[in-house]
C-alpha cells in the first residue's frame, strides 16, 4: 500500500471515523483529537497494513486502541494524582484515624527503595508507574518491548522483597500496617 492510498482511504472514511471517535469520547474536541491521533498513527504505521484487508477496520482498530490506551493512562494518572490509592475505602475508614507521620515515613522509605534500583530498572519502572504503556516505553528508550517487560518485572520483584524486608511480619500483625502493606504490595503486584 502506498501513502497516497492511505490518504485517500482516510478521506473516504473520515465521516465514519469522526462519528466513531465521538461515540467513544462523547466530546467534540476530544473526538477531533482522537481522529487526528488515529490519522497520525495510521500514516506512521502504514507499512504494517496488509494488502487485501479492510482499511476501514484497520483504521477503526487503531482508533479504538488509541482511545483505550489514552483512557487507561488517564485513569492511572488520576489515581496517582488523587493521592489516595485506596479511595474506595474512604467510607469504610470514616471512623478511623490514620497517623499521617507513619504514612509519610513509609512513603519516604518506599521512595528510597525505588530510587535505589539500578538505573535501567529505575527508569523503566518510573515510566510504567507514570502510566506509559510498555510500547510507549520501548519506543521512548529505543529498546525491545520484551526488555521493558523484563525490567518492570525485575523492579517489582526487588521492590516486593524490599517491602517485605522493611515491614515483614510486624506490619502484617497490626491493622493499620496490614492495610498499608497490602496496598503497597498490591500496587507492585501487577
Amino acid at each position: 500500500m502506498k501513502a497516497i492510498d492511505l490518504t485517500l482511504g482516510l478521506g473516504k472514511y473520515e465521516t465514519a471515523l469522526r462519528n466513531y471517535a465521538f461515540r467513544l469520547t462523547k466530546d467534540p474536541g476530544d473526538a477531533c483529537d482522537l481522529f487526528q491521533e488515529t490519522a497520525y498513527r495510521a500514516i506512521k504505521n502504514f507499512h504494517q497494513f496488509r494488502t487485501n484487508t479492510n482499511l476501514r477496520s484497520w483504521l477503526m482498530t487503531i482508533m479504538r486502541n488509541t482511545f483505550l490506551n489514552a483512557y487507561r493512562k488517564k485513569k492511572r494518572i488520576l489515581k496517582h494524582q488523587d493521592g489516595n490509592v485506596n479511595a474506595h475505602l474512604i467510607d469504610s475508614l470514616a471512623n478511623s484515624v490514620q497517623n499521617e507521620g507513619e504514612v509519610q515515613v513509609e512513603y519516604d522509605e518506599l521512595n528510597n527503595q525505588v530510587n535505589a534500583l539500578e538505573r535501567p530498572l529505575h527508569l523503566v519502572f518510573l515510566m510504567a508507574l507514570e502510566g506509559y504503556s510498555y510500547n510507549e516505553i520501548a519506543e521512548e528508550l529505543n529498546i525491545p518491548i520484551g526488555t521493558v517487560k523484563s525490567r518492570v518485572f525485575q523492579a517489582r520483584k526487588k521492590l516486593r522483597k524490599a517491602i517485605y524486608n522493611l515491614y515483614g511480619s510486624e506490619v502484617e500483625n497490626s491493622p493499620e500496617g496490614s492495610r498499608t502493606a497490602n496496598s503497597l504490595k498490591g500496587s507492585l503486584s501487577k
